[in-house]
């Protein structure tokens, strides 16, 4: 892991998981949506061993159709709304994007999470820092949300890092061939993402301000 040329000019950002401490309330909302659209719950004491799993694979497990994701996704993104000011930022998150601007890095946000959920939780001062905001991806559409940020922030992918905390995150950076640096506090299990080979590990948030 690492790089051997200059730093980044872009670092964009994925959002739950990475950004914001989300996954108590998504394992909630979770509960209510498998009980609504027929799939299996989470359990909880099973978690360790799911956050191991890719996407697709987890998917699978929980008997969740690939056509009723776009479904299942706008439903958990309208639950959370209402119950966004439970989420927080993680600790040392604003401190990190703070420096990374006062640096002249541009910031964007790659999510599949709505554009309010995100604006709420970071609120104004931070969101404005951000000079590209790419929210509402499908669960798997992230790499044509990073593929156009690219284009119009006028960079080259080598000059970028996408920052995230899943194996579909991994996916979609090097379907756009971007860095990626893996975040150890987000959903995933830190050492599926190692074996993923990631450019950075990031083992707490400040350690976003070395981008």
């Amino acid at each position: 892991m690492g790089r051997t040329h200059g730093p980044y000019r872009l670092v964009a950002f994925d959002f739950d998981g990475t950004l914001a401490n989300s996954f108590p309330l998504v394992l909630d909302l979770l509960d209510v949506v498998a009980l609504e659209y027929g799939f299996m719950p989470i359990e909880h004491d099973d978690l360790e061993r799911l956050r191991g799993m890719e996407p697709r694979a987890l998917m699978r497990h929980l008997g969740v159709p690939m056509w009723k994701a776009p479904q299942i996704m706008a439903r958990m993104h309208r639950l959370m709304a209402e119950r966004i000011h439970e989420v927080r930022l993680f600790e040392g998150v604003a401190e990190a994007l703070h420096a990374l601007h006062a640096r002249g890095v541009a910031l964007a946000i790659v999510t599949s999470n709505a554009p309010d959920n995100v604006r709420s939780v970071l609120g104004d001062p931070l969101w404005s820092l951000f000079a590209h905001a790419e929210c509402g991806s499908s669960l798997f559409g992230k790499h044509r949300r990073l593929r156009g940020l690219l284009r119009r922030a006028g960079v080259e992918p080598t000059d970028a890092i996408y920052v995230g905390d899943e194996l579909r995150d991994v996916e979609a950076a090097r379907a756009v061939r971007l860095p990626f640096a893996a975040v150890a506090w987000g959903y995933a299990d830190t050492r599926t993402l190692e074996a993923a080979s990631p450019e950075h590990l990031l083992r707490e948030p400040a350690e976003i301000a070395t981008l």
